[in-house]
């Protein structure tokens, strides 16, 4: 719990363990730690009836997050929990639009062997809102597309990625699913920047069937095993338009670098008084930019797409080592044909459509 400050200190915030207060002498007070059982670095206690500090990060129940992530000072105001229940639609038709749905991914089953043409879009990023109104673009996502040869009962799973929120003076707003960074407003005045855009992708776990951790959207494999991605746009700020979801490369974001693999970043403070936008989710997500660095003034980078085959793609090595190879075919042999790859293409949420198109080759 908090700490109470003493004569002239501030109070300590809660946490797992609760920051020291302030003192006269010095009156800023820590802050508290945090914690997620199962999570590399944190150390559960022994019991429910012994804090002794285990050593290990799970917590004495069994209950264990995978896929889980922490960072400091993220959140403005009061506190909130989220619970989301994530939904699995299955479709297996020739021809199969796949919509942004919250909360949803999609597992889409090969109906016959032949030439399907596979075209993806990523999310937009959101606008800023500047003196209190809306204000600057929605940079778009990009899109990518080709055709790749696929056999009956094949599996592929669509993750499309959402729009990126707008400013919001107040709260923090949040990114586009899929990998969109969250974004921040200004702490006092009426700026606001908008989420990063999320990308969509299209994944291909070959012959081994994932688990359901694994099929979550950030899980390790399930990012290691994206054949395709359409990058999402970077979020708005008041001081410079957002960048828009990137080709094969986008100011600081490429096919071997980024924010992180997967992930765009999520802004932080309250940057030049105008809230710090997200990054743009791609196969590298984009950065945020806190000030003046790569030019961004407060608006978000957009991620980088990728196309298993498309020439300038750099794959990474295999399903457990993202070492660039240097090269654009992904380990898991499968490669599209006649591909293209555009930034800036989408407007509004991502989205996917798969066609039929035959058994001879396009």
């Amino acid at each position: 719990g908090p700490g109470p400050g003493t004569w002239g200190g501030s109070g300590g915030g809660g946490g797992y363990y609760g920051g020291n207060p302030g003192t006269a002498v010095n009156c800023n007070a820590g802050g508290g730690s945090s914690f997620i059982s199962g999570y590399d670095g944190v150390n559960a206690i022994t019991s429910a009836t012994d804090r002794t500090p285990s050593g290990q990060p799970n917590h004495y129940s069994g209950k264990v997050f995978v896929n889980s992530s922490m960072a400091a000072g993220l959140n403005s105001g009061n506190g909130k929990v989220q619970i989301h229940y994530v939904e699995m639609v299955e479709k297996n038709g020739e021809e199969e639009t796949f919509e942004y749905v919250k909360n949803t991914f999609y597992k889409y089953t090969v109906p016959k062997t032949g030439y399907y043409k596979i075209e993806t879009y990523g999310g937009q990023g959101g606008k800023a809102t500047c003196g209190g109104s809306t204000c600057n673009i929605n940079a778009k996502g990009a899109s990518a597309s080709g055709y790749i040869q696929l056999n009956k009962d094949e599996v592929l799973y669509v993750y499309v990625g959402g729009a990126g929120e707008d400013g919001v003076v107040g709260v923090n707003v949040l990114g586009g699913a899929n990998g969109g960074g969250n974004a921040t407003w200004d702490g006092s005045g009426g700026e606001s920047a908008g989420g990063g855009g999320g990308a969509t992708d299209i994944r291909y776990f070959g012959n081994h069937i994932p688990t359901h951790a694994e099929l979550v959207w950030n899980s390790e494999l399930g990012l290691n095993s994206r054949i395709m991605v359409a990058a999402g746009a970077g979020g708005s700020s008041d001081r410079k338009s957002p960048q828009v979801g990137g080709a094969l490369s986008i100011s600081t974001t490429t096919q071997t670098s980024g924010y992180a693999f997967g992930v765009g970043g999520n802004g932080r403070g309250a940057g030049d008084g105008n809230g710090v936008a997200g990054g743009g989710g791609g196969y590298y997500g984009g950065k945020i930019s806190p000030s003046t660095v790569d030019g961004a003034n407060n608006s978000g980078i957009g991620g980088s797409s990728f196309i298993s085959g498309y020439t300038g793609c750099n794959a990474i090595t295999s399903a457990t080592d993202r070492t660039p190879s240097g090269q654009p075919n992904h380990y898991s042999g499968k490669v599209f044909t006649n591909a293209t790859m555009t930034a800036g293409a989408n407007s509004g949420n991502g989205k996917a459509v798969i066609t039929y198109t035959g058994t001879t080759a396009p």
